[in-house]
């Protein structure tokens, strides 16, 4: 497991999805895990639904749109967008990450970023 995902996983929920009516509505929230207590909450600003689980590395959190969009959040104390990624076709798979690359499937592709 990586240090990321061992200091989130210890101290706080990564993600916490709330479908208040919609694709639009889609919150993420990140809260102390101890407590309960609420770090940040915003939009990542890719509308759509998600069947994908969020994954870290990096101290990134990775989380995949059913349109296509897979969005990079800083993995510190704020929620901090650092990426909006369009492929081609719908993301209902969770991305993996293996040996410092993230491997993404689409309906029709599977793309591998990374060193």
């Amino acid at each position: 497991m990586s240090e990321v995902l061992r200091r989130v996983f210890r101290f706080r929920l990564i993600f916490e999805w709330a479908p208040l009516y919609g694709p639009e509505r889609r919150i993420v929230f990140s809260r102390i895990a101890k407590t309960g207590e609420l770090v940040y909450s915003g939009r990542t600003g890719a509308m759509g639904y998600y069947y994908s689980s969020p994954v870290a590395a990096d101290n990134k959190i990775y989380v995949a749109s059913e349109e296509g969009v897979v969005v990079v959040l800083d993995g510190g104390e704020e929620l901090k967008v650092l990426a909006r990624n369009k492929l081609d076709g719908q993301i209902l798979a969770t991305p993996a990450i293996v040996d410092g690359k993230i491997y993404v499937r689409t309906e029709d592709r599977l793309y591998a970023f990374g060193r």
